[in-house]
């Protein structure tokens, strides 16, 4: 595992700074020649914007490893779940051994790691900078791959703290509800940014650190749910929790969307010869395939009914619910204010490329190409055909969730949010 995460971290690094000689201003983050405070450029280039990244995830990765090592030692064992003849991670000697405290800074000094990898706060600048990298290696190491690489691994130490029956030990769940609330700030910060930021790519990103956010505090809330409704599926041999299942459902789903979202604004750089959102209904007509594409994707992720992203935030909710006995009002509330900014972004974003932007000034025609197209339509339309996803997994539970008259109410507000965002979208700002 340690050495894949390496070998993401070290592409991640090389395929960031691709435009290693920093000569063209188009591959740039941020708007050349303006300055911030202290007189700090506005922009970052593609090699410095590399070196935050290999930097800021080594910061997490030499704790992780350092914690991987106690584990095999006080643990007996590097497996995380069972297999045939081979001994998972003594859980309960490890925690014996080193009491609470020692419990918390273990867990603590390996989530260094998916905190960094998955850019939730303080370490998500990297994150944003990171979009000097050409459109498609945003689409898959940025969408798909590395970045939900961190939320991945806290996803099967769950199971593995789970099936172990460690979940609700006292030095566990501290670590736990510090990762609920990170990443749940880190899903508001995240959904924040994109309502600000005029960049295309950058708007992507904070909505991708926004998504991990709530995966990660998703995931976190495990040993929190009462045991009674405590939702589990069986997978072959394998017994997942209700809020890891929840959590991963959305990664696939974010995963399908966002490739489309980060393929369609590679697209439309090429075609505006722009960073920058540019697009009136005019370009919509003429990319017709591209409109559809951001589209699809932006409903089936934005949470608004019926689609995939509707059941799967029901679901969230549902867990959440649960939990706020013990965790407290302040997750729930920060779910939900995410998720409204989260929808308000994608209908922006939609808008001022496609419908009630400014006129662009188009360089390229639209069926230049046709590879890119296929690869954005296929996307967007398998985020439409992921609805399927609450009803392959554990319907019983996902879909209820759905049918709640609250839910229902939360849903229809989203939608009001999109529609209103789409014809106004300055009054997201």
């Amino acid at each position: 595992m340690f050495i894949g995460w390496e070998g993401l971290g070290f592409s991640s690094w090389a395929l960031i700074g691709h435009w290693y000689k920093d000569d063209d201003e188009l591959s740039y983050v941020g708007r050349f020649g303006e300055k911030l405070i202290l007189d700090k450029p506005a922009w970052t280039t593609p090699s410095y914007a590399a070196y935050r990244a290999i930097a800021t995830i080594r910061f997490g990765d030499m704790p992780m490893l350092g914690a991987i090592a106690a584990i095999g030692i006080l643990g007996g064992s590097l497996i995380l779940t069972p297999v045939s003849g081979v001994s998972a991670i003594n859980w309960s000697h490890v925690i014996s051994t080193l009491g609470i405290g020692g419990t918390v800074a273990l867990l603590l000094a390996f989530m260094f790691g998916p905190y960094t990898k998955s850019a939730q706060v303080p370490f998500n600048d990297w994150l944003l900078t990171a979009m000097t990298g050409p459109t498609s290696v945003s689409a898959l190491l940025h969408s798909a791959t590395m970045v939900a690489a961190g939320v991945y691994i806290f996803m099967r130490l769950t199971e593995s703290l789970y099936a172990a029956g460690v979940i609700t030990y006292p030095g566990v769940e501290i670590m736990y509800l510090v990762t609920v609330y990170v990443g749940l700030l880190t899903a508001l910060l995240g959904a924040l940014f994109a309502m600000m930021i005029d960049e295309r790519k950058v708007i992507l990103a904070g909505s991708t650190m926004s998504s991990l956010g709530f995966m990660m505090g998703v995931t976190a809330l495990t040993p929190f749910i009462p045991q009674s409704p405590f939702a589990t599926i069986n997978i072959g041999q394998y017994v997942v929790p209700l809020a890891v299942l929840v959590a991963f459902s959305y990664l696939i789903v974010h995963a399908l969307s966002k490739a489309t979202l980060f393929l369609v604004s590679g697209h439309l750089i090429h075609v505006t010869h722009t960073r920058f959102n540019m697009g009136n209904l005019e370009l919509g007509r003429r990319m017709k395939l591209a409109f559809y594409a951001t589209l699809a994707a932006a409903i089936s992720l934005g949470g608004v009914p019926p689609l995939a992203g509707y059941w799967i935030h029901a679901a969230m909710d549902e867990v959440a619910t649960e939990t706020i006995s013990v965790v407290g009002y302040g997750a729930y509330i920060l779910m939900l204010l995410a998720s409204l900014a989260y929808v308000a972004f994608l209908a922006r974003f939609t808008s001022l490329n496609f419908i009630k932007g400014e006129v662009p000034h188009v360089h390229e025609e639209h069926g230049k190409y046709p590879l890119m197209v296929a690869a954005y339509v296929i996307t967007g339309t398998a985020a439409l055909a992921a609805l399927a996803i609450p009803f392959v997994l554990t319907p019983n539970i996902i879909i209820e969730a759905g049918k709640d008259p609250v839910v229902i109410a939360i849903g229809i507000v989203l939608w009001v949010i999109f529609v209103v965002a789409l014809i106004r979208p300055r009054l997201v700002i």
